[in-house]
């Protein structure tokens, strides 16, 4: 081997050790639920399919079942732990929040288990909890409560591509005794 082939060499070797880098932490399997997400296991069967949505940590997981065939497709991307879910069935789309530093709504394809969209800071503080109507147009999210500060309720229209935030709206406090 000349020099020029050994620098090639040493130079494929350093490559190799930089993907090894990037890739040392490949999530391919997830043990456990998020028990605290409120309605946070969605069943997605079907007569053909046996598949559940959940999440774990800052996963979210499309578990499917058959007899000899498990599999679990990965949603990752939040930066903190994902705090709610929601599922519609007529559009196909699965949604994740989290809370915490920059917090993020994401919905999610069902058959191809990619983001189609991705709401960054929908709330300050990050979403408590969250719903999609029946058709899939629209989203509501409660803001995440944090040392006693008023709680804001959010409508998003998801597919407007100009402005997806409808309305925002303070929480009224009411005091029972």
């Amino acid at each position: 081997m000349n020099e020029t082939e050994d620098h090639f060499q040493y130079q494929d070797e350093q490559f190799d050790d930089e993907i090894e880098k990037i890739n040392a932490l490949n999530l391919d399997w997830t043990l456990g639920i998020n028990y605290q997400i409120v309605n946070g296991v969605h069943n997605l069967s079907t007569d053909n399919n046996k598949e559940l949505f959940y999440a774990v940590g800052h996963t979210g997981v499309l578990y499917t079942w058959e007899e000899g065939n498990r599999a679990q497709r990965l949603l990752q991307g939040h930066c903190n732990k994902i705090t709610c879910t929601a599922v519609c069935p007529q559009e196909d789309i699965l949604i994740t929040a989290d809370a915490g530093d920059d917090p993020m709504l994401v919905i999610w394809d069902a058959k191809t288990a990619t983001p189609r969209k991705t709401i960054f800071d929908p709330h300050h503080y990050g979403v408590e909890c969250l719903d999609v109507t029946p058709d899939g147009r629209f989203i509501v999210s409660v803001s995440k409560e944090i040392d006693g500060r008023k709680q804001e309720i959010t409508i998003f229209e998801w597919k407007n591509p100009e402005k997806s935030k409808l309305l925002s709206h303070p929480v009224p406090i009411t005091v029972s005794e």
